[in-house]
C-alpha cells in the first residue's frame, strides 16, 4: 500500500510521516513533485482555507465581493469572540491578519485563528523609553504592518501602557478587508503600507460604500471608522464592539404608533400632530381644531401651561385680542377645577424666569401651528 494523501489548496501532498505535535497542531512532511516539505494540520480544521487567500481570489480575480454585509458581521463576531477568548487567558495576539485566519469548510463557516508566535501580555505597562523601543522592535518583528495599531509604531511619542485594543485595531483592518479588500485600509498595491493614514485614522471608502457589486450601509462604515480610532483612549474595548455588533446583527423593532396617533395621522383635516413644548411626558396633541382666523403683526401668543395631574390632550386653544392693551392673550376652555396660577405652582414653574422662557418656546410652538394654517 502506498503513503496517504494530502489535498492543501487543491494540491495533492504525499504524506511520508509524523514530525512532531503541539498543543493546536501535528506537522507531517510531505512529498510533492520529488520535493519534501512540513505540512501543519491544525485539529478542527479538515479542508479549510485561509481568509486572504479567498479575499485575493474573490476581489483581485473575479472582481466581487467575498462576503455581503451580513455575512461580514456573522463572521466577524464570531472572529471577535475567538478573539475574546484568547484575551480571557490574559494575551493577545498582536498578528490578526487575514492570512493569520483559516475558514472552516463547513457551515455556518467558522473562523480560526493560527499562528501564536506574535502572542503577547495583555497588558503591558511601560515605565520609560527603553519600555517603548523594545514595544515596537517586538511589533516591527511580529505584527503586520497594514494591520499594526497606531501605538506599536515609533512615532516618537513615549506610550505608557498598551492592552487588548491593540487587537481591536486590527480586527477593525480585518472587517474592512473583508467587504472592501483585499487588502487593509492602509495598504495601496502600489504604494504599500500608508503610515500616516495609520497614525491619523484615515479611512477611505469607494464611493456609495459600493465595492464589488454589493453595498454597504453607513452603520457599517460607521462601525469600521469607530474602531479605527487611532487614540488609544478613545478607542472601544472588545466588549463594545461585540455589542455593537450585535445590534447591528439584531436591531430593535420600531416602535408601533399607538391608537390615538394612528387616529390623529389618518384624519384628512389635520393641520399637524405636535408634542407638548413644556412637559415631554404629555401626550401629543392635535391643533387640527384650529380656526382659519386674520393675523395682526401686533398679534403675540403665549404658552398656556396644563396641570401636571392633567393627562389629557389640550383643548383647542383660540387666540383673542385685547383692545385695551393691544396685546394678545391666550384663553382655553377648562374644567374650572384649577386656575391658571395653581396651574403653574403645581408644575413647579412659580419662577417668573422659568415661566418667560416656556412661554417663549410655547409662543413658537403656537405662532407656527398657526401660520401654518392660514397658509392652507
Amino acid at each position: 500500500m502506498g503513503n496517504a494523501i494530502a489535498r492543501v489548496n487543491g494540491k495533492v501532498y504525499e504524506v511520508l510521516g509524523p514530525l512532531g505535535e503541539g498543543g493546536f497542531a501535528h506537522v507531517y512532511e510531505v512529498r510533492r513533485d520529488g520535493r519534501s516539505f512540513a505540512l501543519k494540520w491544525t485539529r478542527g480544521v479538515t479542508e479549510g482555507e485561509e481568509l486572504e487567500r479567498i479575499l485575493l481570489e474573490q476581489t483581485a480575480s473575479r472582481g466581487t465581493a467575498a462576503f455581503t454585509e451580513s455575512e461580514c458581521l456573522q463572521f466577524f463576531a464570531k472572529l471577535v469572540d475567538a478573539v475574546a477568548a484568547l484575551h480571557a487567558l490574559g494575551f493577545a495576539h498582536r498578528d490578526l491578519k487575514p492570512g493569520n485566519i483559516l475558514l472552516s469548510d463547513v457551515e455556518p463557516m467558522e473562523p480560526l485563528l493560527m499562528d501564536f508566535g506574535s502572542v503577547a501580555p495583555l497588558r503591558i505597562q511601560l515605565k520609560g523609553a527603553v519600555d517603548c523601543r523594545k514595544l515596537w522592535e517586538d511589533a516591527a518583528r511580529y505584527s503586520s504592518a497594514p494591520y499594526r495599531a497606531p501605538e506599536l509604531w515609533d512615532t516618537g511619542d513615549q506610550v505608557d501602557m498598551i492592552d487588548g485594543r491593540a487587537d481591536v485595531w486590527s480586527l477593525g483592518c480585518v472587517l474592512y478587508a473583508m467587504a472592501f479588500g483585499p487588502f487593509s485600509p492602509f495598504e495601496h498595491p502600489r504604494d504599500g503600507v500608508q503610515h500616516l493614514a495609520i497614525v491619523n485614522g484615515y479611512v477611505g471608502f469607494p464611493r456609495g460604500n459600493i465595492h464589488g457589486g454589493q453595498v454597504f450601509s453607513a452603520t457599517f462604515t460607521a462601525l469600521i471608522k469607530w474602531i479605527l480610532t487611532p487614540d488609544l483612549a478613545e478607542r472601544p474595548k472588545l466588549e463594545g464592539v461585540r455589542l455593537c455588533i450585535n445590534q447591528l446583527l439584531n436591531p430593535a423593532p420600531r416602535k408601533q404608533p399607538s391608537e390615538k396617533m394612528k387616529r390623529l395621522s389618518s384624519r384628512k383635516d389635520r393641520l399637524s400632530v405636535y408634542k407638548d413644548p413644556v412637559d415631554d411626558d404629555q401626550d401629543w396633541a392635535d391643533f387640527s381644531a384650529f380656526e382659519p382666523r386674520s393675523m395682526s403683526s401686533e398679534l403675540s401668543f403665549s404658552a398656556a401651561v396644563r396641570s401636571r395631574s392633567s393627562s389629557a390632550v389640550p383643548k383647542p386653544l383660540l387666540a383673542t385680542r385685547s383692545s385695551r392693551t393691544k396685546r394678545s392673550s391666550v384663553s382655553s376652555v377648562n374644567d374650572g377645577s384649577a386656575s391658571a396660577g395653581n396651574s403653574n405652582r403645581d408644575r413647579g414653574l412659580s419662577d417668573p424666569n422659568r415661566r418667560h422662557a416656556l412661554s417663549r418656546t410655547g409662543k413658537q410652538m403656537w405662532v407656527k401651528a398657526l401660520e401654518a394654517q392660514m397658509s392652507d
